[in-house]
């Protein structure tokens, strides 16, 4: 599992500080070890996270494409680190299950937390649900924080586990089909599929291997996802970021189906200051709802009220409609000539 996989990580990062800074120790320099045992992983963290805002800057200065502003990069370096640290350290490997999938409504009441909530019998035959995807490296701890607020509000929610970790993203197509096809019978309605980063292509190989599959969501809403490649995506080679650099042989053949099928109504929610997928047009596709957040980083961007509040809006549409409609299916990838 991801999380076991995770702690060990996290385990394994503790343990070589410990190392070094009882070496630092040993040879007279207590201070500085004690320093890096307390300050090494958070120091990690930062430095990797500036890694990446620099390289999203000299990219986008290379390629002349819009770039994150100077004045705002250093809060978006300090904001997605914490993020990260919140996601590798804190809820990805401890807390998978914190909020468990819930198929019925929710009215307000006892919860975890402090909160209640009471939960009518016979399911939410009136309320849409959410499918949830998370992206790489990620479980579905990544959603906790939005997790709890679908808790609050009543809305039912199932948030998918992609495993096992080094499959090919197709491979995750059945995951998501369960989740829809759960939640849909729980409501009776068509639920809202909210996908961050490689989550987006997930949803997207679900949709394309099945003609039917767009009649089954209301909308999908994409979060930071590397539609037409992420540039990062070269310095990795497990399969997963094969297929998502730039002009693979996989993203053309996705779009090769997608362009033969119906798609639902789709929105992609893309940020300036994304440290990962760059530049702004990589995570938008032809014929969607386009969601442009400025100053908002690649983790942010999942918890950004803006992408709450579009997530509200499809709700509310699923309610009022059984089914969700359609539009062409894209027929080029987006942004691929400035990556």
């Amino acid at each position: 599992m991801t999380a076991r996989w995770l702690r060990h990580l996290l385990l394994a990062q503790l343990a070589t500080l410990l190392a070094l800074g009882g070496v630092l120790a040993w040879f007279g320099h207590p201070r500085p070890a004690l320093v890096l045992v307390l300050l090494g992983l958070p120091a990690g963290y930062l430095l990797l996270t500036g890694v990446h805002v620099l390289l999203q800057a000299a990219w986008c200065a290379r390629h002349g494409a819009p770039a994150c502003p100077a004045t705002v990069r250093w809060r978006v370096w300090l904001t997605e680190a914490g993020l990260q640290m919140r996601a590798f350290i804190g809820l990805q490997p401890w807390r998978e299950q914190a909020w468990p999938d819930r198929l019925d409504a929710a009215v307000p009441g006892k919860m975890p937390g402090g909160t209640t909530s009471v939960h009518p019998p016979g399911g939410a035959p009136h309320r849409a649900g959410v499918v949830l995807v998370h992206g790489y490296l990620c479980n579905r701890a990544f959603w906790n924080p939005v997790l709890a607020r679908l808790q609050a509000e009543g809305t039912p929610f199932i948030a998918v586990n992609l495993e096992p970790m080094g499959c090919g993203i197709d491979a995750y197509a059945p995951s998501v089909d369960a989740a829809v096809a759960r939640l849909a019978v729980a409501t009776g309605r068509p639920p809202v599929l909210l996908a961050h980063s490689m989550g987006g292509l997930v949803a997207r190989a679900w949709l394309a291997s099945s003609p039917a599959n767009a009649a089954r969501v209301a909308q999908v809403i994409t979060v930071g996802s590397p539609h037409a490649g992420a540039w990062t995506a070269r310095y990795a080679n497990t399969l997963q970021a094969v297929q998502m650099r730039p002009g693979s042989a996989w993203l053309q053949a996705l779009l090769d189906t997608e362009s033969r099928q119906p798609q639902p109504l789709m929105q992609c929610v893309a940020g300036d200051c994304d440290q990962l997928v760059y530049p702004t047009q990589t995570a938008l596709l032809p014929g969607a709802q386009a969601l442009q957040l400025q100053g908002t980083g690649h983790l942010a961007l999942a918890f950004h009220p803006a992408t709450w509040d579009a997530l509200q809006t499809a709700l509310r549409r699923a309610r009022e409609n059984r089914a969700g409609g359609s539009m062409p299916g894209p027929t080029a990838p987006v942004g691929e000539a400035n990556l």
